[in-house]
């Protein structure tokens, strides 16, 4: 049976990487299921039971909050806030939420004390998720000042970083789709000012990595457009009317993905469309040179 490669990952960990059959995820028209060959898609994930199955194994079952999966390919990706097998929920995890209660019980007064900056913590996270960096780490830092003004235990200042974190974690993978970052780990009892340092730059390399990404993608975009356009006269004018992207940008982009200034990728195109034709046809040179995107049948004899 073919396969395809399946990736289910939790907001701070691998879930499950490797080879699948067959998956089927809750989402919110019912069971779906996916086999290899599957056409690419993305839908929501919600609290359910996900099921997989792996080459010459057993049906695996597990139980996963909301999230997304995402088909592209012969790869799927799963991004899920948090996913358990059954034999995992047991007394391990009645303990641990004993643990947690008699913890919370213990800085309770802490806690109480120290109002959680949820305003911050709003515009924080929607200039994360709009890849604003200048935006999102102003807003990191009026959430530290706020912090600041009522100086937190190290305690309740690790509990209210460990939730930033999360969010941010958690936006930067369901959202942006940025996976490789590695988390951000404030060392224990970590001051103010060195947790601002470490989210900074989490937030910071997920957006380069992002916008390295997108710039990727829009190169790839254009070298398209070109390969599928080469006989039309094609302008870095006409390139910005087409992408939407100021066309300066377009021209420092490209050149940077790919070694070579867009005019010099086009031509390489048309001479290779003009090669084909010579080789393989009896058409005149005014024809070729029209057809290809020179216009000019003298230039294209000096090419």
């Amino acid at each position: 049976m073919r396969t395809f490669q399946m990736h289910l990952l939790e907001a701070d960990k691998v879930f499950f990487e490797g080879e699948c059959e067959s998956l089927v995820v809750p989402t919110t028209v019912g069971q779906y299921g996916i086999l290899a060959g599957h056409s690419n898609m993305i839908s929501a994930v919600v609290p359910g039971v996900l099921s997989y199955r792996a080459p010459g194994k057993e049906w695996r079952t597990a139980a996963v909050s909301e999230g997304m999966v995402k088909v592209e390919g012969n790869d799927v990706l799963v991004l899920v806030d948090s996913a358990e097998y059954p034999e995992e929920i047991d007394a391990k995890r009645a303990q641990r939420a004993a643990d947690e209660a008699k913890e919370a019980i213990l800085q309770k007064r802490s806690v109480r004390e120290t109002p959680y900056p949820f305003e911050e913590e709003s515009a924080l996270l929607a200039a994360f998720e709009n890849a604003d960096t200048d935006a999102a780490v102003a807003a990191l830092h009026a959430f530290f000042a706020r912090l600041h003004a009522v100086r937190p235990d190290s305690d309740t200042l690790s509990n209210i970083v460990g939730k930033l974190s999360y969010e941010l974690i958690r936006t930067a993978r369901q959202k942006l789709a940025v996976l490789t970052v590695p988390s951000p780990t404030p060392a224990p009892q970590a001051d103010e000012e060195t947790c601002e340092a470490t989210l900074t730059t989490y937030i910071r390399q997920c957006l380069q990595e992002q916008e390295s990404r997108s710039s990727s993608e829009l190169v790839q975009r254009i070298m398209q457009y070109l390969e599928q356009n080469y006989a039309q006269n094609i302008t870095l004018s006409s390139l910005e009317d087409a992408f939407f992207f100021n066309a300066s940008y377009i021209s420092r982009v490209f050149k940077q993905k790919t070694g070579k200034n867009y005019s010099d990728y086009l031509l390489g195109i048309r001479l290779e469309h003009a090669k084909e034709l010579l080789r393989d046809s009896h058409h005149s040179i005014a024809y070729i040179s029209d057809v290809t995107g020179f216009g000019n049948s003298k230039y294209f004899s000096k090419i």
